[in-house]
């Protein structure tokens, strides 16, 4: 049986490659931390689909901004889990097309996903978009069920991809929030943003009140986080304005 089965993707888009790792220290900004990263950290590599007009008949997207020809579905089998965010932003960066990016170990996956938006100045380089990506996963998660492809549009590459960044935001938001609110995936990414913020202010002003002296300051401190407090909460509970 496939391990990948769940993506519902044919036989056609299949490839099952391995992809070398000098490949991406050709990429401009890698330093000897990222290949020295890439070493210790990945076990391997591997191109699993390819989806392009030739292999799943969808049409390619292409506007003065977007360039959304093919979607690429890449695995890499990890030694250990380190400093994830720069190796997928390096390999995502090197391999410029939409990308279902797969962290795997052992039985668990994790998913990353980046919109990448055309350079007008140079159309041979592509802007990485914000970093999507979920916690792990085991094969029997909600995840997995609604990263199917059978159930994303088949209009243009575009639109799939769109479906995949927005299947895996609205399953971050709903882990956030206490109600199962129905949000579109801009609305997702925009509740998780908000309470990602509002986490990093309260650690930031708890970091803070333990450094102060003064007790009308510490005061202060801890009216800010009790606001913070109340502020997540209502947008947990689909309140927020």
């Amino acid at each position: 049986m496939n391990e990948y089965d769940f993506l519902g993707l044919p036989d056609t888009c299949k490839v099952n490659k391995t992809i070398f790792k000098n490949m991406f220290y050709e990429v401009a900004g890698v330093s000897r931390a990222d290949k020295k990263l890439f070493t210790d950290v990945i076990e391997k590599v591997t191109w699993l689909y390819n989806l392009r007009p030739d292999t799943i008949n969808v049409f390619t997207y292409k506007d003065e901004e977007k360039d959304y020809s093919e979607i690429e579905v890449i695995e890499v089998t990890l030694k250990e889990e380190k400093s994830l965010d720069r190796i997928a932003e390096v390999i995502m960066m090197a391999i410029p097309y939409a990308m279902l990016l797969v962290f795997r170990k052992d039985d668990s996956y994790k998913f990353y996903v980046a919109q990448h938006v055309t350079s007008k100045a140079d159309f041979s380089k592509n802007v990485l978009g914000e970093l999507i990506s979920s916690d792990w996963q085991i094969k029997e998660s909600d995840l997995l069920k609604n990263l199917d492809f059978k159930g994303f549009r088949f209009s243009n590459y575009y639109d799939m991809y769109i479906d995949i960044v927005d299947a895996i935001s609205i399953f971050n938001a709903q882990k956030l929030i206490d109600s199962k609110q129905n949000l579109t995936g801009e609305e997702a990414r925009a509740v998780s943003d908000k309470i990602n913020t509002i986490d990093t202010e309260i650690e930031n002003l708890k970091a803070m009140t333990k450094k102060e002296t003064q007790f009308n300051r510490k005061m202060e401190l801890n009216i800010k986080i009790q606001n913070l407090v109340k502020e997540k909460k209502k947008i947990m509970e689909g309140k927020n304005d």
